[in-house]
């Protein structure tokens, strides 16, 4: 499964943009987007 992602910065953290509603139906990006966050985090 391919999507269209972009980095956004937001409150000074790096995070994952899909775009409108989409990482609340499919879970598995949201759990990617946290495992980034921590990845990046200082």
């Amino acid at each position: 499964m391919y999507r269209a992602a972009k980095f956004v910065e937001h409150a000074g953290r790096l995070m994952l943009d899909f775009g409108r509603d989409f990482a609340t139906h499919v879970k598995v990006f949201v759990a990617l987007q946290e495992r980034l966050l921590r990845a990046t985090s200082p």
